[in-house]
């Protein structure tokens, strides 16, 4: 449910394309610690070939330098939603580049737990440490806040939410039955289609 494209906000994907990008050019240690858990998810092939297509630029001697760009940035957000969502890629791409982000073999598609992984590991994880640590000028104190920009942290606000309720189901507590807990789910991502549809559309 929360994985379907439609729900999941291309902003948050630019958010997630953007900070693992800059991370991998970066020795910090909040840098490092995103850049292992984006290995850990992706797998070491998978986030070697997402950097090189996405946020770098190879010259003849195979040397590898940044070049994260908003149009990188945003093909970059558009791969990670349709990977996230689990559904299989009508484009193939150059196979002795990219052979593991082929999203038209269904080897190279996220498993149900691998997507839940990248969304608690890598989404909230950073965003978490980002409004905790004060790493980062808030997102929604500059004249650059956006109506997207809001439905990206409700669509992280939700899945955290959901989670939540998982894992007290999981533990047993409060009598929360997964029906319920699905149930919750249909209609709160609905109510954000309904909020954020109507005012983009304005």
């Amino acid at each position: 449910m929360i994985f379907s494209e439609k729900n999941i906000p291309l902003m948050t994907c630019r958010f997630l394309v953007k900070r693992i990008s800059e991370a991998h050019f970066l020795n910090d240690g909040n840098s490092a610690q995103l850049q292992d858990r984006a290995k850990n998810c992706f797998g070491d092939e998978f986030y070697k070939e997402f950097i090189l297509r996405f946020a770098a630029i190879e010259d003849k001697e195979n040397n590898v330098f940044p070049d994260i760009t908003p149009e990188k940035i945003g093909k970059g957000a558009n791969f990670l939603k349709l990977y996230l969502s689990g559904k299989k890629g009508t484009r193939k791409l150059d196979k002795s580049k990219y052979k593991c982000l082929d999203l038209t073999k269904e080897q190279n598609l996220p498993s149900h737990k691998k997507r839940m992984e990248l969304i608690l590991s890598l989404l909230l994880f950073n965003m978490r440490n980002e409004r905790s640590h004060g790493a980062v000028l808030s997102p929604f104190r500059t004249s650059k806040s956006s109506f997207e920009r809001y439905q990206s942290y409700y669509f992280a606000m939700l899945c955290s939410y959901i989670f939540c309720l998982g894992a007290l189901d999981l533990r047993g507590f409060g009598s929360i039955s997964a029906g319920n807990i699905f149930l919750c789910a249909e209609r709160n991502m609905q109510l954000q289609a309904d909020f954020f549809g109507s005012a983009l559309k304005k």
